[in-house]
């Protein structure tokens, strides 16, 4: 998990004033130092800020301060701390070095710094166990962290579905409720109707029936 190239820039300009690579790291050759400085250029107009990008399987971290922008190419498997605190520890290492006025530096005066650099980046890049330790809980917090936001999507979305259902069992209740209103009307209109014929069947019955006796007996039934 090596860090493979670092460089230092003045801002006004961005005279590259050291550019180092690690020859320890197999993964150098494969990478394009050009890259670096070109976007190490396009965050440097921001002082004081922290900015990350990303060059093939390589991660890259600047770092700008008033007059001075910090940039690293590390693999993919180096934890963002790590890179981050390998910017911090140069940027204090090169102020010590060089103590005249930022704009007096050159790259000729600054090829001293690459040996200091090189040592650094054996340094971080094979950290010692408690570092090992603490980029590992690093990266299995990270993992927590985004496993929990997964988490919080699916339930979220589990919840949009559970509010569709819950929707559409409202609707059924409501049409079961209706449908059971509308049974009951048609139930008692048909009780009605059946009662209905009953009465006019009853009274067809006695009307015959009466009508039979006034023929047999008369009118006014003297003559039964």
């Amino acid at each position: 998990m090596p860090i493979v190239c670092a460089a230092v820039a003045r801002r006004d300009g961005l005279d590259v004033l050291n550019l180092t690579t690690n020859l320890q790291a197999e993964s150098s050759s494969s990478f394009d130092t050009g890259v670096l400085v070109q976007q190490l250029a396009s965050v440097a107009g921001k002082p004081n800020s922290r900015n990350t990008g990303v060059h093939e399987s390589f991660n890259l971290f600047f770092l700008t301060t008033d007059e001075l922008a910090w940039a690293c190419a590390v693999e993919s498997d180096v934890h963002k701390k790590t890179a981050n605190d390998f910017l911090d520890s140069a940027k204090k290492y090169f102020a010590r070095m060089y103590t005249e006025p930022v704009h007096m530096l050159r790259e000729e005066t600054c090829s001293e710094f690459t040996s200091v650099v090189r040592e650094m980046m054996e340094k971080y890049s094979t950290p010692d166990a408690g570092r090992q330790a603490i980029d590992k809980i690093n990266r299995d917090l990270d993992d927590v962290r985004e496993t929990m936001a997964q988490n919080i999507d699916k339930v979220l979305e589990r919840g949009e579905k559970l509010d569709f259902v819950v929707g559409q069992a409202e609707e059924l209740e409501d049409t079961a409720v209706s449908f059971h209103k509308a049974t009951k009307r048609v139930k008692r209109k048909m009780w009605w109707s059946h009662m209905k014929f009953k009465l006019l069947v009853a009274a067809g019955v006695v009307f015959v029936a009466l009508l039979i006796a006034m023929m047999s007996c008369g009118p006014t039934f003297k003559d039964c």
